[in-house]
């Protein structure tokens, strides 16, 4: 008969409830958030839109009303319930802008209130003739990242 390991175990139902669990903080590395806003130059006119705009965090109310104001008013126009219904009372956003083709976007959560916008390649061997410009605007719940909403800071 082997010897129970119940640290062991343990350990490893402590981790798994720290990964499943809605309430608290995601562990380091891992995904957080969801798009609450987007746009792309396909379907959208980005008139006007620097595509080239740095990956942001908009901490608060009149920071987003202040984003908003620089948009084109056929961008602020286009998804006018979608950018009513963002809500920075528990939450910051992240904004993002970049050429997409095959990329998948994701915002992940290196703890401390340190996020990372990242994208991923699923058909890196794939050549675009044309990879218009995708815009998102990502909700990050504070209770998700456990911290202040002062603390959240991007890294690259």
């Amino acid at each position: 008969m082997l010897p129970r390991r119940p640290i062991t175990t343990l350990s490893a139902i402590a981790v798994l409830a720290a990964t499943l669990s809605a309430c608290g903080p995601l562990l380091p590395g891992a995904t957080v958030g969801h798009v609450v806003v987007q746009w792309d130059e396909a379907t959208h006119d980005l008139s006007g839109f620097d595509k080239r705009a740095p990956v942001r965090i908009i901490a608060t109310e009149e920071d987003w009303l202040d984003w908003l104001e620089e948009l084109p008013p056929a961008m602020r126009d286009a998804n006018g319930a979608a950018v009513e219904q963002v809500d920075l009372d528990d939450s910051v956003l992240l904004v993002a802008a970049w050429p997409r083709c095959t990329e998948v976007a994701s915002v992940e959560d290196g703890g401390g209130g340190a996020v990372r916008f990242a994208l991923r390649d699923p058909e890196p061997e794939t050549m675009c003739a044309w990879s218009p410009t995708q815009v998102q605007v990502w909700d990050l719940p504070l209770s998700q990242l456990g911290v202040e909403r002062g603390e959240v800071h991007l890294v690259p």
